[in-house]
């Protein structure tokens, strides 16, 4: 829940949890806020969102918060994204002909001799 929020407010794809144990925020030197927690479960599941947090403070504390199970699950989820992102990038960037410097390089080395069959014919 976020810190002091009533339990009329909702954090949109929150869990709000009730405790009874002694909630207190931490800046971080990086400037993150940690929630310090007399509960040591809750201090390994609870997250909030203060008002002046920004959104990648959010999801860090959000993320600081999934069980192991659940950040692998995010983990590969955000790899197949960065590789998808990756492919899209390469794909614009050579259909625009920035690689084309890649190809012109090749063509030179075959031509000196440079290059060898991948893989290597036995």
């Amino acid at each position: 829940m976020r810190h002091g929020a009533s339990d009329g407010d909702e954090v949109k794809g929150m869990q709000r949890r009730e405790t009874t144990a002694v909630l207190a925020h931490r800046r971080t030197p990086s400037g993150h806020t940690d929630i310090v927690s007399s509960d040591a479960t809750l201090r390994e599941r609870c997250w909030c969102y203060t008002p002046s947090m920004d959104r990648v403070e959010q999801m860090e504390a959000a993320i600081s918060g999934l069980a192991p199970e659940e950040y692998q699950r995010f983990v590969q989820w955000f790899r197949a994204r960065e590789q998808a992102r990756w492919d899209e990038q390469l794909d614009r960037d050579s259909t625009a002909g920035k690689l084309d410097f890649l190809f012109e390089e090749a063509d030179r080395e075959s031509a000196q001799g440079l290059l060898r069959e991948w893989p290597p014919k036995e």
